[in-house]
């Protein structure tokens, strides 16, 4: 009867000593997911603020440069060419009108008959 309470409390002592050990070892993989989480979360934050800091001195430097560039008059017009640059941007060609804002003003061309020049003014249906 000794033998199997000594038994008894051996196993006991056993099993007491695999559950610390796996406690021990839980906590230990919990931690290092925690440590790893934690730094990625703290990179996320430090890359964003990089890029929101990088953004806000891009717009701080353009807005800089743009003010010098129209205080001369070489500037506002190199600023002009840069808008028309980017404006003109991925087209294939590009052909000129000279006189294209009498064009696209409607109701001129329809009263000059520049739209429809078989029809007398005054009868274009689109004018009624």
């Amino acid at each position: 009867y000794i033998m199997l309470q000594k038994q008894r409390e051996i196993m006991m002592v056993e099993a007491n000593t695999a559950a610390a050990k796996q406690r021990i070892e839980t906590d230990t993989e919990t931690q290092a997911i925690r440590t790893v989480a934690k730094a990625q979360a703290d990179a996320v934050i430090i890359k964003a603020k990089a890029e929101k800091n990088a953004m806000q001195l891009r717009g701080e430097g353009e807005d800089q440069y743009s003010q010098l560039l129209s205080q001369t008059e070489l500037g506002q017009k190199m600023s002009l060419m840069e808008i028309q640059k980017q404006a003109l941007q991925g087209l294939s060609q590009v052909c000129y009108i000279p006189q294209i804002d009498r064009v696209l003003d409607s109701r001129q061309a329809f009263a000059q008959n520049k739209l429809i020049p078989d029809m007398p003014p005054n009868q274009n249906e689109l004018l009624g």
